[in-house]
């Protein structure tokens, strides 16, 4: 069981389907995860690994009262825009699966071991032509996208923590 006191824990980012979109979308994220804790002065390192056809992201996050905050932002993440890769124009889907643990003391990609999850299972959306990120647990919906990707997750913490 995990303890409501952790203080430092890891995010690990997974691309969950192969393709340039859904590793810029990771690489999104990571920024997003790195900004919010600037934000609460809390320490980060980060790590991007290239495996085969996938590219994930290790944020080591070090500080008070981390993980109260960041512990529901395990499951799949979803971003809805249009590629640059695609000439037509077409909004397309990408999947990022977030993993959040406690700090351990071993490597946490072995902690891990591949798992994928269920991208159905959602969290959260961020959908670009729209202009808006929602997180489907607590179904709020925050304007604008770039807030969100900024590094401003405290309206859904404290919506999900309530």
């Amino acid at each position: 069981m995990i303890a409501i006191n952790e203080q430092d824990i890891c995010i690990m980012t997974l691309q969950a389907q192969a393709g340039s979109d859904a590793a810029a979308f990771l690489i999104d994220m990571a920024s997003m995860y790195q900004q919010y804790a600037h934000r609460h002065s809390w320490i980060t390192q980060t790590h991007l690994r290239h495996q085969t056809m996938q590219l994930e992201a290790i944020i080591s996050i070090t500080g008070q009262g981390i993980y109260p905050r960041l512990r529901f932002e395990q499951g799949a993440h979803r971003v809805q825009r249009v590629p640059v890769t695609d000439p037509q124009g077409r909004v397309k889907t990408s999947l990022v699966q977030v993993f959040v643990r406690p700090a351990p003391p071993a490597p946490l990609e072995e902690e891990i071991a591949g798992p994928i999850g269920d991208p159905k299972e959602k969290i959260r959306t961020y959908n670009v032509p729209q202009d808006r990120a929602t997180d489907h647990r607590c179904n709020l919906t925050i304007h604008p996208l770039a807030d969100v990707l900024a590094g401003l997750l405290d309206p859904f913490f404290d919506a999900l923590n309530e």
